[in-house]
């Protein structure tokens, strides 16, 4: 009869254990949502993937339609913010992708930089910028959007 009652107990062990081992785990994805910074031209905003993955590859469309033209001056950037809005890395795209320059922005455009992202901390932000003249006005970008860490 004991052994009876520990093969239960065993059996009972061995069930708990491989159903704990079947619950799938959250990967580290991170969904993001972008909105429009205030005071600046929208930018709509893509990735691919949709939800963000940290160490892959990806791959962020922005499209939009606004005054001005794009030239050889011009800077496209993804910033990666932590929680309280301190600069932890970035990349950017060429400054002018489109066949020829100048290019009226205001015809619409869709711009793609793919890149490595790297660690996300919890609470990031995630800032897309279009500056059409960075050499110029550094600081003052023509269209934005931005998407925070929604955990």
């Amino acid at each position: 009869m004991m052994q009876l009652k520990t093969f239960f107990v065993f059996i009972i062990l061995i069930i708990m254990i491989s159903s704990i081992n079947a619950i799938p785990t959250q990967l580290d994805k991170r969904t993001s949502d972008y909105k429009s910074c205030p005071k600046m031209e929208p930018l709509n905003v893509v990735t691919v993937p949709a939800d963000l993955v940290p160490n892959t590859k990806t791959s962020f469309t922005m499209s939009g339609k606004f005054e001005g033209q794009f030239t050889y001056n011009t800077k496209v950037e993804v910033s990666i913010m932590d929680e309280y809005w301190n600069f932890i890395y970035g990349f950017h795209g060429e400054g002018c992708p489109f066949e020829s320059c100048p290019y009226d922005a205001n015809k619409g455009f869709s711009i793609t930089v793919t890149a490595d992202l790297k660690d996300l901390p919890k609470g990031y932000h995630i800032i897309v910028d279009i500056f059409l003249d960075y050499i110029n006005e550094p600081n003052l970008p023509n269209a934005c959007a931005w998407a925070q860490d929604d955990r």
